[in-house]
């Protein structure tokens, strides 16, 4: 799937690895239906999906017809401020498990969503932080049944213009420590198609 370290050096001047995993975001909707989230797929061939992103419009569509007390209040503050959600998969085991006895079989939360410029460490000064964040889902699950969710890593949501087309949406681990004093996180990335108009 593209794994590859990279190194980035803390304030501590500590050298930290990352691994990160590019990601696309599908430019259609998973179906023809209005309501449908766009689909957040590896850009393997497998195009396994790793996440969702749900449009000011979309979530509206979820929430036309239903009293305003069955649509939960992130939900409904999300349509009026015009907010989109990414929803994200738990990033998956550790593929270095055997090398490394100090890393984790599961990377650990927090989990963080953040956005950033091509290329753009997901933790630099200029990232877009999200305007909120949860670790699970049950808002969106429950509004949204018709739609296949695999375990969520995290919920975020972000002002629409922060979906730029070029720019990356990030899922990463909170950070641990090896035996050698290496910190270490693991990130999934994604591209970002969409822009910000329309569905």
């Amino acid at each position: 799937m593209g794994h590859r370290l990279t190194s980035r050096t803390s304030c501590l001047g500590v050298v930290g690895l990352s691994i990160l995993v590019p990601l696309g975001i599908a430019s259609t909707p998973q179906s023809t239906n209005s309501a449908a989230p766009f689909v957040l797929r590896v850009s393997h061939p497998s195009r396994k999906a790793v996440g969702l992103l749900y449009t000011p419009e979309v979530l509206a569509k979820l929430a036309e017809g239903r009293a305003p007390d069955a649509v939960p209040k992130r939900i409904s503050d999300a349509i009026r401020q015009q907010t989109p959600i990414v929803v994200m998969w738990i990033l998956p085991p550790s593929l270095f498990r055997d090398s490394d006895q100090d890393r984790p079989a599961s990377y650990p939360r927090p989990y963080r969503i953040t956005i950033a410029e091509a290329g753009n460490d997901p933790l630099s000064p200029n990232r877009i932080e999200p305007i909120w964040i949860q670790q699970e889902d049950s808002d969106l699950q429950r509004l949204d049944t018709r739609t296949e969710f695999e375990e969520v890593g995290a919920v975020a949501a972000f002002p629409r213009s922060a979906f730029v087309p070029g720019r990356q949406v990030f899922i990463h681990s909170a950070a641990y420590w090896t035996s050698t004093k290496t910190q270490i996180d693991h990130r999934i990335w994604a591209t970002i198609e969409w822009n910000g108009a329309g569905r």
